[in-house]
């Protein structure tokens, strides 16, 4: 299982949303496989080795739709585990990149991929605080825009400046789709120079009629 402080927090900054809410139940998948369940997502953790990966995330898509059935989550403790000699090793690090993937399984994608601080887990800001571990009002307005058919074609702005997030409602109904999420423009802060790992997204069509999208987001390979 999941670090509980980790775990615990990432499900109550995503239930501040008004369209969602987590509970925290007993996993049903192995953290080795992480297998996934229809319905729920399986948030795992483990020392899954030295691959460059500090978290992975997928998510599962109905066939012919853009609806998500289930989703996975790992997030490796060679990299972010207590006793791991990476920078990545801290309370907030951790935190970012649970709740980032677990964002991914939502049908959010990046805010901003720079290093740049936007003040959200979804952004690539790596430190050693608190800045960036927990959601903003740009991805709570994304879930608004996906979910709520409520907001079917309003715009959505939130921050200002170079971290301004807008979003256009899409009328839908508990469907989802990780196509087309609002990137702002410009940085926010000044980025550490170790701080941007890069993120790579795979989509396989799966014999069964579904597509599977998974994020990866890669570690900086040095330790220190």
């Amino acid at each position: 299982m999941v670090l509980p402080p980790q775990r615990s927090q990432t499900s109550s900054a995503w239930s501040q949303s008004t369209v969602l809410d987590t509970l925290n139940v007993a996993g049903q998948a192995r953290n080795k496989n992480c297998r996934p369940t229809a319905g729920r997502d399986e948030i795992c953790n483990g020392s899954y080795g030295n691959n460059g990966w500090l978290g992975v995330a997928t998510i599962w898509l109905q066939s012919g739709s853009s609806h998500i059935v289930q989703g996975t989550v790992k997030v490796n403790d060679y990299y972010l585990g207590p006793g791991a000699s990476y920078a990545y090793n801290n309370t907030y690090e951790r935190e970012h990149v649970m709740c980032q993937e677990v964002g991914h399984t939502f049908g959010l994608d990046h805010q901003d991929t720079s290093g740049a601080s936007f003040g959200t887990c979804m952004d690539y800001y790596h430190s050693t605080n608190s800045t960036s571990t927990t959601p903003n009002a740009g991805d709570y307005d994304e879930l608004l825009c996906i979910y709520d058919p409520a907001n079917a074609g309003r715009t959505l702005t939130s921050g200002s400046g170079g971290t301004a997030h807008t979003c256009t409602g899409t009328g839908h109904l508990d469907s989802s789709t990780t196509i087309g999420a609002s990137v702002g423009n410009g940085a926010a802060a000044a980025v550490p120079w170790w701080a941007n790992p890069s993120e790579s997204v795979y989509v396989q069509h799966l014999a069964n009629g579904q597509t599977q999208v998974t994020y990866i987001t890669w570690a900086y390979p040095l330790a220190f």
